[in-house]
């Protein structure tokens, strides 16, 4: 993750449901919906969770049966993810590393992927997808979440959640660093993952809450790639 992602996501206020990170609570429900569409049973997987941040995707992981490996450079991130698993007794293997040095690691050891709202973040997404790959064991699966480069994914995120409603920080996302899944297939052909699935995540502000779509990916949305047979 860059610096700026490190400077604006701190290591505070993440289990906190109205706080800043008050979305990623929202969306939490979907994304775990997600993967389990296009994983099914995650029971007894070994799972790599990268960017994890304060640990909200990997504890509902956990919970569900999986083996979670959580990643985050920044240390006081992962002291506090540590310490709100501990506190609920939830066996993850936090590490203070990025994906780089977690596939020198552990190559080839893991049946899935997730990478949630980070590529957005990140100034090589292309070399994150590579390293992403090379966790993965033949037949294992990569999912991700980013955010669509359009001009409503622009008036959504920045305009009305950063500036308007003050939903998420000021200046926690860039629209040039916004990926669209045509970047993110393209990088995942790169490193032999097969897109298996692209799927639109919609916010309803009738709803306040996140819905998927198959039609349309205006602003967030979901990819699936598979880990190619040597």
């Amino acid at each position: 993750m860059n610096d700026n992602a490190t400077s604006i996501f701190g290591s505070t206020g993440w289990w906190d449901a109205k706080g800043e990170h008050a979305l990623l609570h929202v969306i939490n429900p979907v994304r775990v919906a997600y993967i389990r569409q296009c994983v099914g049973d995650i029971e007894g997987k070994r799972v790599a969770d990268i960017g994890c941040g304060g640990g909200i995707l990997a504890e509902q992981l956990v919970q569900g049966g999986a083996q979670v490996t959580a990643i985050d450079p920044q240390p006081e991130v992962i002291e506090a993810a540590r310490n709100h698993a501990q506190d609920k007794s939830l066996p993850i293997d936090y590490r203070v590393c990025d994906s780089n040095e977690l596939a020198a690691q552990e190559p080839t050891a893991f049946d899935l992927v997730v990478c949630m709202e980070m590529l957005e973040h990140v100034s090589n997404p292309a070399a994150e997808i590579t390293a992403m790959a090379k966790l993965l064991r033949p037949g294992g699966s990569l999912v991700v979440a980013t955010i669509n480069r359009t001009a409503i994914a622009y008036a959504q995120i920045i305009v009305v959640l950063e500036r308007w409603l003050e939903a998420m920080p000021r200046n926690a996302h860039n629209y040039e660093q916004f990926r669209t899944p045509t970047e993110v297939s393209s990088w995942c052909a790169s490193a032999r993952l097969r897109v298996a699935d692209v799927c639109g995540a919609n916010w309803s502000f009738f709803g306040k809450t996140f819905l998927l779509s198959r039609t349309t990916m205006p602003v967030n949305y979901f990819l699936h790639a598979v880990a190619e047979d040597e």
